[in-house]
């Protein structure tokens, strides 16, 4: 399921859907200034997991993506929902970039299976060309189930991909989402999500 993002100018953040984890937007303007700081200083290899823990921190519980933008407008970030029980694959991200500094993208997570394989970690889908540093990263691929021996745990899902069309530039960062966990015991790991400009035929 694709779900647009869309972008509207009533604040500082917004969520386009219930907010357990609502913070005062003046709390979130200074996390995106310190996650902007943070990316700043941080070498390449670190850049992928910093983001993942920022959209860890700040995923809406449920329902659609979440939206935070700066009230400067400097950092734009979009966090796909997580899946559910129901629909164990993540919905997919279809993004805009508003950011003047880092516009960024992270995949919702796969849910963690009670049973057999992990969900899909959700796909990221760069839809425009960025004024800044985009940074695009596919969602986590949910836990395999543990299980009672002798039966083999269930597999990880499989991490979100990433796809960048045209659009992506010098600078900007595509990583394909990372596999889920195995179930104990004896699962096997989830695989990694594509990168690349378009899906394979």
């Amino acid at each position: 399921m694709i779900v647009p993002v869309l972008l509207l100018c009533l604040g500082t953040v917004l969520t386009v859907e219930d907010k357990p984890k609502a913070k005062d937007p003046k709390t979130i303007d200074a996390e995106l200034a310190a996650l902007a700081k943070d990316l700043d200083a941080a070498e390449k290899d670190q850049i992928a997991e910093k983001v993942r823990a920022f959209a860890r921190e700040h995923a809406p519980a449920k329902g659609k993506a979440a939206v935070l933008l700066s009230k400067d407008k400097k950092v734009h970030v979009v966090i796909g929902a997580p899946a559910t029980e129901k629909d164990p694959s993540s919905a997919d991200v279809e993004f805009k970039p508003e950011g003047t500094q880092y516009s960024i993208a992270v995949g919702g997570k796969g849910f963690d299976a009670k049973s057999g394989q992990g969900g899909t970690g959700g796909t990221v889908t760069l839809e425009a060309k960025s004024k800044s540093k985009c940074i695009l990263i596919g969602g986590e691929g949910g836990h395999g189930a543990d299980v009672k021996e002798p039966e083999r745990g269930g597999k990880g899902g499989r991490g979100g991909n990433v796809w960048y069309g045209d659009y992506l530039k010098e600078g900007d960062l595509a990583v394909g989402g990372s596999g889920g966990q195995a179930g104990s015991p004896g699962g096997a790991g989830g695989d990694g999500g594509d990168c690349g400009p378009k899906p394979g035929k």
